[in-house]
């Protein structure tokens, strides 16, 4: 998800979902619930016992190869397709990858946020030590 539009209001949020074969949802890698076509209303139709605040028909206003666009209740939510291989293969040349330890932190119970921009994607990552 790369943007939502609600009440007049842009929010970005950059959420990675995956509607997978099997039907299952997933939102920044934890299963959210199931996903559905109904193809005579052409609308997504998803389920989940974890955010309920999903649940519900969202109608397809444009899909296409890379990006598709759904709207419930007046909320538009827009999402882009992502190349997880290339992605991959540009994190792995990068060097970032593994273990990092931060030294000389203020305190023991300190986050974190490192800006890094890779090959192909700018990542915000929050760490906490120990």
């Amino acid at each position: 998800m790369i943007k939502a539009e609600v009440d007049g209001e842009v929010q970005r949020p950059l959420f990675v979902s995956e509607f997978k074969e099997n039907g299952l949802l997933f939102m920044m890698g934890m299963e959210l619930g199931t996903w559905d076509y109904n193809k005579s209303s052409n609308a997504l139709v998803l389920k989940s016992e974890i955010g309920e605040e999903f649940n519900g028909s969202y109608e397809i206003l444009n899909l296409t190869e890379q990006e598709l666009e759904v709207e419930k209740e007046g909320a538009r939510i827009f999402y882009r397709r992502v190349n997880t291989k290339a992605i991959s293969k540009g994190n792995k040349s990068s060097g970032l990858m593994g273990m990092w330890e931060f030294k000389d932190l203020p305190h023991h119970g300190l986050l974190l946020k490192n800006q890094m921009n890779l090959p192909l994607l700018k990542k915000n990552l929050v760490m906490s030590p120990g």
